[in-house]
């Protein structure tokens, strides 16, 4: 079974069982630990960003875009990412200091031709506002564990061909219902798999990551009645297609 992992936290290398996996960093404290994953022959993506839940008062946004330049430079960084906005969440910044990120690191993406995963609970409105004025240079963006309304995930769509819909155990799981009917409107051709896991994780759900995702590829299956087979493929090149901007 070919299997991706679009979005994940794991500061470890991409596992048996798992052909590519992102690792997408939240705060920019850990990232110099997941510059180790880039010696993984080619099968770990390394993406760096400021999580909307960890963004603080006291982060100035200048030095921090200078920071991920400077690894973008030096070929450390394969995308952006976590990046994006959160209306639910409590005790965090402001929605509008989370588009002042959001919006820099959506330019810096866009600005070095780097894939991108976005975070977006409740805050479609903004998110697209943002996305809309880089459409017609959008690199690849994965909309990461997207729940919405499937009339807000035709607005992601609509903005660019490059938009992907992410989709993961918490999503088939937590999120059920309201994904299926969002997946009617999003063509498999632009699906992408994922855990979206942190350590631990594996034990919290009581199986493997590479199982994770092979239940996510199993429920894909039966919402687009295709083969497993065709899935893995499928989804394995939507995968391709998001990290072309990359050297691997």
């Amino acid at each position: 079974m070919i299997i991706t992992d679009s979005h994940s936290h794991l500061s470890i290398h991409a596992e048996d069982g798992i052909a590519f996996s992102v690792c997408c960093d939240e705060n920019l404290e850990s990232i110099d630990d997941h510059f180790e994953l880039k010696d993984d022959i080619g099968r770990s993506y390394v993406f760096c960003g400021i999580h909307p839940w960890f963004i603080q008062d006291s982060m100035i946004l200048e030095n921090i875009l200078s920071k991920c330049q400077r690894a973008i430079d030096t070929g450390r960084i394969d995308g952006i990412g976590e990046i994006g906005m959160d209306s639910v969440r409590r005790g965090i910044a402001t929605l509008s200091r989370q588009e002042l990120f959001f919006d820099a690191f959506v330019s810096l993406a866009v600005r070095n031709s780097l894939p991108m995963s976005i975070h977006c609970v409740k805050t479609s409105d903004r998110c697209v506002a943002v996305l809309k004025k880089y459409s017609k240079s959008l690199p690849p963006t994965a909309m990461h564990s997207l729940c919405v309304h499937f009339s807000e995930a035709e607005r992601f769509l609509r903005l660019s061909d490059n938009i992907f819909i992410g989709v993961g155990i918490r999503s088939i799981i937590q999120c059920g219902t309201k994904t299926k009917k969002m997946l009617r409107v999003v063509p498999i051709d632009k699906v992408l798999i994922e855990t979206d896991w942190e350590e631990g994780e594996s034990k919290h759900w009581d199986m493997t990551r590479a199982q994770a995702l092979a239940r996510v590829i199993e429920y894909l299956s039966i919402v687009y009645g295709k083969p497993i087979e065709d899935i893995q493929k499928i989804t394995f090149d939507n995968f391709k297609r998001f990290a072309r901007s990359t050297s691997k």
